[in-house]
C-alpha cells in the first residue's frame, strides 16, 4: 500500500523519525507525542500510476495528546485500483477491482526525551469477490527526540518502528 503524506515520500519510505505530521499513526506513533500542538489531523487523497491504472488512495490521520506523557492516535488508509484483465489472447477479458483497508489506533507515552506507543492495525484486501483476506497485528514504536542548544536550538530524533507484527491475510 502507498503512503498517504509527503513526508514519508520525502524521507525515501524512511520516515520513522518524521513527527511533525499526523499520518505518523502509519509510520511511527511515538512521534505524535512531541508535537507542540494538543492535536492534530490529516485528510490526504492521491490517485497514483494513472497510466497503469486508476489508483486511488484516500488517508486519515490523527493524533490527540491527553497530557504531556499520554497520547492516543487513529488512522484510516483506503485504496483501490481499476485496471483491465488481459486473457491469454491478449484481448480484454473484464475489469479488475481490488481494494484494501487499513484502521491503526494506538497509544503512546513520553518517557522524558524518549518515547514508545503500540499501534493494533487491522487490514482487509480484496483482489476479487472470490480472493479476499484479514489480519490483524501491531507495530512498537519507539522515538528520542533531541535538542542541541548550541546550534539555535535544533532539534533531531531518531526513531525505530518494529512493525508487522501479527497474523497473515488469510
Amino acid at each position: 500500500p502507498l503512503p498517504v503524506d509527503a513526508p514519508t515520500y520525502s524521507m525515501g519510505l524512511a520516515s520513522t523519525a518524521v513527527g511533525e505530521t499526523p499520518f505518523a499513526v502509519f509510520n511511527n506513533s511515538a512521534t505524535t507525542i512531541f508535537n507542540e500542538k494538543q492535536m492534530g489531523f490529516g485528510l490526504s487523497y492521491g490517485p497514483w500510476n494513472q497510466a497503469d491504472g486508476k489508483w486511488n488512495t484516500i488517508g486519515f490521520g490523527c493524533y490527540y495528546n491527553i497530557d504531556s506523557k499520554n497520547g492516543v492516535v487513529l488512522g484510516v488508509k483506503y485504496s483501490t485500483i481499476k485496471f483491465d484483465e488481459v486473457g491469454g489472447t491478449g484481448s480484454t477479458t473484464g475489469t479488475i477491482n481490488p481494494n484494501y483497508m487499513q484502521i491503526n489506533a494506538g497509544y503512546t507515552r513520553r518517557f522524558g526525551n524518549f518515547s514508545a506507543a503500540l499501534t493494533a492495525r487491522y487490514l482487509s484486501s480484496k483482489l476479487t469477490d472470490d480472493m479476499s483476506g484479514n489480519s490483524f497485528g501491531a507495530d512498537l514504536g519507539l522515538y528520542y527526540n533531541g535538542v542541541v542548544p548550541s546550534f539555535y536550538g535544533s532539534k533531531w530524533g531518531v526513531g525505530l518502528n518494529v512493525g508487522g507484527l501479527g497474523t497473515e491475510l488469510d
